[in-house]
Parts: C-alpha cells; sequence; structure tokens
C-alpha cells in the first residue's frame, strides 16, 4: 500500500567533500541534507532514524537547498531541473544493485530555516525483503565522492522472483542461417548485477555460453549462434544474480525456426492443337444472360512484423590530462584527470580507484611520469583509454642582472679617442727617445758599415715620424671625428 498519510525521513549523513574541479560553491546550493521520505518534508520536526515500506512503495528522496532565486525576495540558485542520481546498495555491501536518476522538483519552504526543499521521487523502486542504504554519486553532471548513509530503508516482503525473456534475431530464416543474435532480458522490474548465459540449442544438452556481469536488465549476445540444417531449435537464456540477496537464478526460451525453401516445379509447355476450319452455321437469336453479382474479395489481414531489438551501441570513453593528452607538469606539481563516456554504465580510472561514467580528479603532487588508464563496460561492450602525465625537473634559474664591466670608464667615441690618446702619450714619447737615442748610437759604432748606417737612419726617421703623429693627435682625433659625423665636435678641433 502507499504510505502517504504520514511522513517518515532518513537522514544521510554522507560528508561529500571529494568534488575536485568543478564550481563545487554553486553545486552546494542545491544541496545540505539529503533525507528519504514519502511527501513533502520539514527539517524542524520529529523524525524517525530508518523507514521501513513494502516492495512497490513511493519513495522520495529529498535536499535542503537554497530559495529559488526567481521567485523568491532572497537571491539564491534555482535548483529545478538539476539531475541528481543516487546509488542504492545492500546493507553491508560494497556493490550498488541500482542507480536512481532524477531532476530535482520544488517543494516548499522549510519551516525554522530560510532554505527551500528539493526533492524527487522514486515511484517503483520495486526492491524487495531486506535492508538498503544510499549515497549521492552525481549532483548537476559533477561526481560527488559521499559515504553510505548511517540508517536504513527496510522492505518488507517475499522477493520478487526473477523473470527474463529470450529474443532471437533473426527468430527464422533458410539454412544455413548464421550469426544469430539472442538478447536476454529481466522482465520483472528491479534487478542487482547479474550474470547472463545463453544456449542455442537445449536439444544436445544444455551448454551455456557465458556472458559479462551487469548492473542493467539485459544484455545481448552478437552472431552468437549458427544453425546449419532445418528444423525448430529451443534458445534457451539464463540469469544469475551476484552477491548477498541474490535470488535464485531463472531460465527463458525462445524458438528459432530454420525452413528450406521448396524450388518450383517447371511448368510443362503445352503442345499446339491445329484449329479446325468451322462450318459456317446460322446465326442464331441471342438470348438475353443476366449479369451475375461478383462475388467480394475478402481483404487478408496482414500479419504483424516483429519490431527488431536494437543492438545497444558500443561504448566510448575519453580522458585527458589538464584538458590535453599527454600533458607536462613540473615535478612537484599536480595535474586534473578528466574523462568522459558515452553508453557506459560503469568506469573506473586507476590509478586512484577514481568511478562515474565522467568526472574529474587531481592527481595530487607527482615526481615521476604517470600513466592514467579509464575501463568502462555498458550494454555494448567495453572500452578504455589512457592519459600520460610527465613531470619535468625545472632545474635552477638564474635571476640576476646580467652585465659587463667597463675598464676604459667611458661612455662615448669622444672620451674614448681621448683616452687612447692620452695612452700613446704615456708610451709614445718615451719609446720615440729611445729610438733616437739608439739611432744615434749606431751611427757612433757603424765605423763605415753602410748596412748599420742604413739601419740607423730608418730608425731615426721611424722615429721622427712617430713624433710627428704624437705632436699632431689633435688634428688627428677631429679629422676620426669628422669622418664618423660626431656632432658636436670636441673642443679645439
Amino acid at each position: 500500500m502507499k504510505k502517504i498519510s504520514y511522513t517518515i525521513l532518513i537522514f544521510f549523513t554522507a560528508a561529500i567533500w571529494g568534488f575536485v574541479g568543478i564550481d563545487q560553491a554553486g553545486a552546494e546550493n542545491c544541496w545540505n541534507r539529503n533525507v528519504l521520505g514519502y511527501e513533502h518534508v520539514f527539517w524542524g520536526n520529529a523524525m524517525n532514524s530508518n523507514v521501513t515500506v513494502d516492495p512497490g512503495d513511493l519513495v522520495r528522496f529529498s535536499v535542503e537547498g537554497e530559495y529559488p532565486g526567481d521567485n523568491y525576495p532572497i537571491a539564491g540558485e534555482d535548483c529545478e531541473g538539476v539531475p541528481v542520481q543516487f546509488e542504492v546498495y545492500y546493507d553491508g555491501s560494497s556493490t550498488p544493485v541500482i542507480l536512481v536518476s532524477g531532476n530535482l522538483l520544488p517543494g516548499s519552504s522549510i519551516p525554522g530555516y530560510i532554505t527551500f526543499q528539493w526533492y524527487i521521487d522514486w515511484s517503483t523502486p520495486n526492491l524487495y525483503g531486506g535492508n538498503y542504504r544510499f549515497k549521492i554519486v552525481s549532483l548537476a553532471g559533477y561526481y560527488w565522492n559521499s559515504v553510505l548513509s548511517s540508517n536504513v530503508l527496510t522492505v518488507t516482503g517475499p522477493p520478487v522472483p526473477l523473470v527474463c525473456s529470450v529474443t532471437p534475431n533473426p527468430a527464422s530464416g533458410n539454412p544455413p542461417l548464421n550469426d544469430v543474435d539472442v538478447a536476454v532480458a529481466v522482465t520483472s522490474g528491479f534487478s542487482q548485477a547479474s550474470k547472463f548465459l545463453v544456449d542455442c540449442d537445449i536439444s544436445d544438452g544444455v551448454n551455456y555460453i557465458s556472458g559479462p556481469v551487469l548492473t542493467n536488465s539485459s544484455h545481448t549476445f552478437i552472431d552468437v549462434c549458427d544453425y546449419a540444417s532445418t528444423g525448430i531449435f529451443t534458445v534457451r537464456g539464463r540469469v544469475e544474480e551476484q552477491g548477498s540477496g541474490a535470488r535464485p537464478p531463472v531460465e527463458c526460451d525462445g524458438i528459432v525456426t530454420v525452413i528450406a525453401t521448396p524450388t518450383p516445379t517447371p511448368t510443362p509447355t503445352p503442345t499446339p492443337t491445329p484449329t479446325p476450319i468451322p462450318t459456317p452455321t446460322p446465326t442464331p437469336t441471342p438470348t438475353p444472360t443476366p449479369t451475375p453479382t461478383p462475388t467480394p474479395i475478402p481483404t487478408p489481414t496482414p500479419t504483424p512484423v516483429p519490431t527488431p531489438i536494437p543492438t545497444p551501441a558500443v561504448p566510448t570513453v575519453s580522458i585527458y590530462c589538464n584538458n590535453t593528452t599527454p600533458c607536462i607538469i613540473d615535478s612537484g606539481d599536480s595535474a586534473t584527470i578528466s574523462w568522459n563516456s558515452a553508453g557506459a554504465t560503469v568506469c573506473v580510472v586507476s590509478p586512484g580507484g577514481w568511478t562515474g561514467t565522467s568526472g574529474s580528479q587531481s592527481t595530487g603532487n607527482l615526481t615521476a611520469d604517470q600513466n592514467y588508464t579509464v575501463d568502462c563496460s555498458g550494454p555494448g561492450g567495453q572500452v578504455s583509454g589512457s592519459v600520460l602525465v610527465l613531470v619535468q625537473d625545472t632545474g635552477a634559474t638564474s635571476t640576476g642582472p646580467f652585465k659587463f664591466n667597463n675598464p676604459l670608464g667611458t661612455t662615448t667615441i669622444d672620451e674614448l679617442l681621448k683616452r687612447l690618446v692620452a695612452q700613446l702619450y704615456l708610451f709614445a714619447i718615451p719609446i720615440v727617445v729611445i729610438m733616437i737615442v739608439y739611432a744615434g748610437a749606431m751611427f757612433v759604432i757603424a765605423k763605415g758599415d753602410q748596412q748599420k748606417v742604413s739601419t740607423a737612419k730608418r730608425i731615426l726617421l721611424y722615429a721622427v715620424i712617430g713624433l710627428a703623429i704624437i705632436l699632431i693627435n689633435i688634428g688627428f682625433r677631429c679629422l676620426i671625428e669628422d669622418i664618423l659625423n660626431i656632432s658636436p665636435p670636441s673642443p679645439g678641433c
């Protein structure tokens, strides 16, 4: 029966702090405390710690949030239509048995609090006898790493028996009939994680082909059965629930008909008979013949064509590091691993053990290269992807100024020329004097040796020329400034 005349609440004491890489504050505007009940709930009322229901009773998930920003004077987040997901677990089990999804609906204000109630109704949970716990795993499309509720939802009554169906595709054809798909589905409503099996022909004994363990209620075996000869074959499917609280396995049958199309018999060609020449006879007066009333031909009723069960698409998945692949970070930094899938129901990222069909997580500080892999499974099969985080050693970097010392202490061409001329005075004058003295000495000791006399003359000539150059240094400096077009000219030029 529907217990909707009173309100019973379950507090989820989940501390949800594991959300990474999203606007967490925005999501928290739609979620503060979450409860389970039957109607509108109010946090100010007295509440029971647990809830007891019968199989099929209405259950309401409620969360405390802010007032709708577009309907009330208090500014806040408008949570209407925000998608939310809860996972249901057997008490004592770490494996979810079902995923409850919905979009938040507005409830009413909460007495004593400046907050508002948002909820979704789980109209046909179809749970059976046992204790269950819950946790939020997704809000507004973002992954939430919550813990299980501290209290329990107790469902009374006996387990609902498993019922399944088998649908071969195609179900008939000419021999050889190969690559027949077989869909095995649970038709009795709720089903926890189950293993699917199929036997293409039970006439030669039961020989099951094992399929995957899935949390959804159906699985299609692709190109699993071949029939070489004609006949009517019984295909058998089997569903085996896994984990604690598993119900007895169930089997179900389907039929595949293989019929040979008969070869048409050729029609013999008739032998022509000679046509006799008719003897003319008198034409009698024709007697009017009544026109017969035509008999209506009955319209056959068309035979309905069975609608084929669509084959689930193979799931796809992508994984990135800092929104690219691969990515490079400095040693000791962290990276953000994000992944997204389509057509998948379960995804696990390792290392890290992160779950969810999409989401993002921080790697923490890394000092060595690390490869991250995501494995996903769904009705259409399994798929995986990976991304590499490369860690580089930044090393030491110089941050000081870079400069050279100027040993001459000059900043202009003019100052440089003055400094050079001054140095020439210091060195050239003594050298000239030494050369003149040396040339005179050679004249004295030559004693008529023409070679020594010539050498002494050259030394004296070079000394005189050098002295002349030194004496006219100012004119030489002015000439250089004029060639280099230095403006204004130095004093004395």
